[in-house]
This record gives structure tokens, sequence and C-alpha cells, in this order.
């Protein structure tokens, strides 16, 4: 029996380097082992939840209407999130409202919005999953800091997205899985990047 479906809402409103999960642990160290790409599969279906995207602040990466697959809360074994990341995660006030979005900043990072650019300690992230050059209202142009424990995170589409940049960084209890399949509709079934 499928897991239920669970709504979560992409809503209105040179840094890429990644570390490693379980899965990327397997691929590493048995890059051609179909066995063990299976029990990664299994492992990953069994252990996630099926999310319903609404509304366009994750475009092109995801689009209203499409189903996602997160792994649920972090094993003990398994590395923090990572910059580029597509999360879901609950609103730091309203508890009921449930988002869509990728990491930017890390814990411990100074995020800095001037001009579209978003850049990082002082230097310039390369967001290589955006679609053309980043936009974004003037207002937001500003800095946060986040916490040991907080990453800030922000929609693909920057001019339709309600972000950190509205409700400032999300600490780590408030993430509840990272996305990592599209499943529905089967045309856009594959991975998400």
């Amino acid at each position: 029996m499928a897991p239920p479906v669970r709504w979560a809402k992409a809503s209105m409103g040179t840094t890429t380097a990644r570390c490693g999960t379980v899965g990327r642990v397997i691929n590493a160290y048995l890059p051609l082992s179909l066995p063990a790409r299976v029990l990664q599969a299994l492992v990953a279906l069994f252990t996630s939840a099926r999310f319903l995207v609404e509304g366009e602040s994750m475009a092109p990466a995801l689009g209203s209407g499409q189903s996602v697959l997160a792994s649920r809360p972090r094993l003990p074994w398994d590395p923090d999130y990572c910059r580029g990341d597509v999360v879901v995660l609950r609103h730091p006030v309203w508890s009921d409202r449930i988002y869509i979005k990728r990491i930017i900043g890390l814990p411990g990072e100074e995020v800095r919005l001037e001009e579209g650019r978003v850049y990082l300690d002082g230097a310039p992230l390369d967001e290589v999953y955006l679609d053309g050059p980043p936009s974004q209202r003037k207002e937001y142009d500003r800095e946060w800091w986040t916490g040991t424990d907080e990453y800030f995170v922000m929609g693909d589409n920057r001019s339709d997205s309600q972000d950190s940049r509205a409700f400032g960084p999300v600490r780590r209890q408030r993430i509840l899985g990272r996305v990592w399949l599209r499943c529905w509709p089967p045309r856009a079934w594959g991975p998400v990047r």
C-alpha cells in the first residue's frame, strides 16, 4: 500500500560543493554493483514520503501538480543536508504550512543578497540549477546569519517564492526530508537535482 499523499506547498510569494549521503557513499564504493543499487532504491523508497507540489516557486526544477518523494528524517550515519538539496519543510511560524525549497545557506554562514545575486561569506554562489539569471525584488537586498542548526532556503523561481528571505533561516528540526524523486506525472518522472 502506498504511503498517504501529504500536501506540500511550494507557494508564492562558485559554491556547489555537495556532501555525501548513504546513497552517495554506496555510489562511490560500489559504482557497478546492481544488487547494491537495487538495495539502495528499496531503502530510499520505503523510507520516503510523498508530497504534492502546489505553485511555481521551484520552477523549473519542480512544477505545480507534480508529486515528489522525500527521504524522511535523517539516520544517525547519514550526514547533514547539503547546499543545493531540495527539501520539504514546515514554515518556521505556521506549522500547518509545508514548503518545498532549495538549501542555499548552511549552518554558521553569512548569506547576503545583493542585486539578485547570493553571496555566502562574501563569495558569490554559482547557482547552476536556476533557469536564467537570478531575479528578485530590491527589498530583499540584505544579510542573514544562520545559527548552528539553521539553513537558509529559497525557491528557484525567486520572483514567485516565499522563503527565508521572508521568514528567515529555518531550524533543522523544521526540515521534513530531502526531495529525491519526481514520481508523478509519469512524463516528469526522474531524480530531483
